[in-house]
C-alpha cells in the first residue's frame, strides 16, 4: 500500500509506470449502497375503503440521494397477487419515502402464486393482508428489500333511522324505518329499542326487517307530553356499528 494508506481502506489504487518507477495517480472509494427502514403503515389497523399508505425512510451513508421501489401484494385466499408497484422520486439521504395503496377499489392482479385459476383483478377486503416491499436505491446500487404486512380489519356497519309521524297522537302507531349498510358486504341485523321518557318499553332484533313499531295505545307507551325515542344499533356478525335515533 501507498504512503498513508492501509488494507482498512475502501480504496480501489490505480497506478502507472514511468520509466520505471511505480507511481500513485489516484484511488476511487467504492459505493456504499442504501439503506430502507422497515416500512410502517397508516393507518395501523386498515378497513375496507381505506387508503393504506406506507412509508420507509431512506439513508445512504455516502450521502448520495436516494429513491425507493414500493411493490404491493394482496394476499387473498391462496393466492398472493402484485398488485401495484411504484418509484419515488430521488431525494436526499434520511427522507421519509411513502406510497398509498387504495383499499376500495379493484386492482389488476399480476404474478400471481397460490391456486390457479388467479384473479385478473383484487379489491383487497376484510380478512385480506397487504405485504408491501420497499427497496432503496442511490442510482448505482440496490440496498436490501425491507418489507411490512397488515390484515385487513373488520368495517363496522352503519344504520339510520326516522319515523312516520314527528308529532304522534295517543292510541297512534308509530313505524320507524331504518337503513342499514356495510362495507365488507356482510349480513347486518338491527336492534331497536324503543323507549318512553328514558325507560326502555320494547326491544326488537332482526336480520330481515328494516321497520319496526310501536303502538301508543298500550298501557304505559305514551301519553300527550311524553317523549318517544327508537334507538337503532347494527351489527354484522363481529360488531356494532354507531346507534342511530329519532324522536317524537
Amino acid at each position: 500500500f501507498a504512503a498513508g494508506y492501509s488494507a482498512t481502506d475502501r480504496t480501489v489504487c490505480v497506478v502507472g509506470f514511468q520509466s520505471g518507477n511505480r507511481d500513485l495517480i489516484g484511488n476511487y472509494t467504492a459505493n456504499t449502497a442504501p439503506e430502507a427502514t422497515t416500512p410502517a403503515f397508516s393507518p395501523a389497523s386498515p378497513k375496507t375503503n381505506d387508503i393504506l399508505d406506507a412509508s420507509s425512510t431512506l439513508t445512504d451513508a455516502d450521502g448520495d440521494t436516494v429513491r425507493g421501489t414500493f411493490v404491493w401484494k394482496v394476499q387473498t385466499g391462496d393466492d398472493t397477487c402484485e398488485v401495484r408497484t411504484f418509484t419515488s422520486a430521488f431525494a436526499a439521504t434520511g427522507s421519509v419515502h411513502t406510497d398509498s395503496l387504495n383499499l376500495g377499489t379493484a386492482h389488476t392482479a399480476t404474478s400471481c402464486t397460490g391456486t390457479a385459476p388467479f384473479p385478473s383483478t383484487i379489491n383487497p377486503s376484510k380478512g385480506d393482508t397487504i405485504h408491501v416491499f420497499v427497496t432503496p436505491s442511490d442510482g448505482t446500487a440496490n440496498g436490501t428489500t425491507k418489507t411490512n404486512s397488515v390484515l385487513v380489519a373488520n368495517s363496522a356497519p352503519t344504520a339510520t333511522v326516522s319515523l312516520n309521524d314527528s308529532s304522534p297522537k295517543t292510541n297512534d302507531t308509530l313505524t320507524a324505518t331504518a337503513t342499514k349498510s356495510d362495507a365488507d358486504g356482510d349480513v347486518v341485523s338491527l336492534t331497536f329499542v324503543w323507549k318512553v321518557n328514558g325507560t326502555t318499553k320494547q326491544t326488537t332484533t332482526t336480520s330481515s326487517s328494516l321497520t319496526d313499531t310501536f303502538d301508543l295505545s298500550q298501557a304505559g307507551n305514551g301519553s300527550k307530553g311524553d317523549t318517544i325515542e327508537v334507538f337503532v344499533t347494527p351489527n354484522d356478525g363481529t360488531t356494532n356499528g354507531a346507534t342511530a335515533s329519532a324522536t317524537a
